[in-house]
C-alpha cells in the first residue's frame, strides 16, 4: 500500500479543513487516522513502521484506491520525514 503522511498546521487548519468525511474533528483527536475510499469508517488497520490507525476519512482517487492518507496531528516534522512510502498493513477491526 502507498502512504502519504499528513499534519495539520494551524495556519491552514481554517473552517471544515480539520473535520473528517465520518465528522471527527482532527484538533481533537491526536491518534493515528487515516484516510481510505473502501474501507468502512471505524475500521482499525495495522501500517508497518506506524502502528494502529482508524479510517476516519476518504481521500481523491489516486493509485487505484490502493492508498491511505496517515493523519499525524499537529506533528509536521513527523509527516515531512516520514514522506510517501510503500507499508503493508492489515485490517484488525
Amino acid at each position: 500500500i502507498l502512504l502519504f503522511c499528513l499534519a495539520v498546521l494551524p495556519s491552514i487548519c481554517k473552517s471544515t479543513l480539520n473535520i473528517t468525511a465520518s465528522g471527527i474533528n482532527l484538533k481533537e483527536r491526536f491518534d493515528c487516522i487515516v484516510a481510505h475510499n473502501s474501507l468502512p469508517f471505524g475500521t482499525k488497520v495495522a501500517i508497518d513502521d506506524i502502528g494502529v490507525c482508524e479510517v476516519q476519512d476518504r481521500g481523491a482517487s489516486r493509485n487505484g484506491g490502493n492508498w491511505f492518507d496517515v493523519y499525524f496531528g499537529n506533528d509536521v516534522k513527523r509527516a515531512i520525514e516520514f514522506g510517501k512510502r510503500k507499508l503493508s498493513f492489515r485490517v484488525i477491526g
